[in-house]
């Protein structure tokens, strides 16, 4: 059984232009895992929060689940103050590590906004979570196993209209797709799921800084652009996107993590980048 956890960074609202404090980027993407590591990889993850924030820990150390360190606080620390930041470039060597470790795939989008343009929430959302399904499901076609989706909760109405339209994929008698979703999406708390925190750090601590330095850096001009994030992606770039689950459609790669670029139009190979740099730290 694999399992799809999902979160997203960022926001789906418009970006009126390039000085606007609006973050520039929409982040949904997952973390996919083997059912059967999560024991391990549970008390691995949370050994990692309890090396780097040990004040924040409680006695019992199951009970550090209940202790959620935000991604969008570790970005902010890599950009930070010297012992923020080294905090920070630890607590991420030590997630990429643990993703590598266990084999964890990771597939998702990042939306690009282009200045001006309107966007519908539910509508972006949906098409994302829709995509990320459909790869999910290849995987599971291609391993011969089965899964499901566990998204962080947002609001209830909103929870429902995205699972009823991958139910509706799921269940329509003319397509017969998803048939390896042993369910449709379900929605979960990050405070109660391992891998809800580790999808979150995904997106808010390493796509999300990936994509305002690869795609809005010399465009936008706001406090979600910051050149300190080079560090990422020369740290991870290459470690992250061979963790992409990407497969041959129709003779050309889909999955992974698929850009959308509204400012230059550019492709998805400079999410990762490929320059070396030293000195960061």
């Amino acid at each position: 059984m694999l399992i799809c956890y999902l979160d997203e960074a960022g926001c789906t609202g418009c970006l009126p232009s390039l000085e606007s404090p609006v973050q520039p980027v929409f982040v949904p993407a997952a973390v996919i895992l083997d059912a059967q590591c999560l024991p391990d990889l549970t008390r691995e993850f949370l050994a990692i929060k309890k090396k780097f924030y040990p004040r924040r820990m409680r006695p019992q150390f199951l009970d550090g689940i209940r202790v959620v360190v935000k991604g969008s606080e570790i970005r902010a620390h890599v950009a930070g103050r010297r012992g923020d930041r080294r905090q920070a470039i630890g607590v991420l060597d030590a997630f990429v590590l643990l993703l590598e470790k266990y084999e964890a795939k990771i597939v998702g989008r990042v939306w690009v906004k282009e200045v001006g343009r309107e966007n519908s929430n539910q509508a972006l959302y949906t098409s994302s979570v829709q995509a990320i399904c459909a790869y999910f499901h290849h995987l599971l076609c291609s391993r011969r196993r089965s899964g499901f989706v566990i998204a962080d909760a947002r609001r209830k109405h909103q929870n429902s209209d995205v699972s009823h339209s991958v139910f509706t994929q799921k269940f329509s008698t003319a397509h017969n797709r998803l048939t390896r979703l042993v369910e449709v999406p379900t929605y979960g708390h990050n405070e109660n799921h391992v891998g809800l925190q580790m999808a979150d750090w995904l997106c808010s601590a390493l796509l999300f800084p990936l994509a305002t330095y690869s795609y809005c850096r010399g465009h936008v001009k706001s406090v979600h652009v910051n050149e300190q994030h080079e560090v990422i992606q020369v740290r991870y770039g290459k470690r992250l996107k061979r963790l992409q689950y990407r497969y041959q459609e129709r003779g050309r790669y889909v999955g992974g993590i698929v850009v959308s670029d509204g400012l230059a139009h550019r492709s998805g190979d400079a999410l990762f980048g490929a320059r070396l740099a030293a000195g960061f730290i």
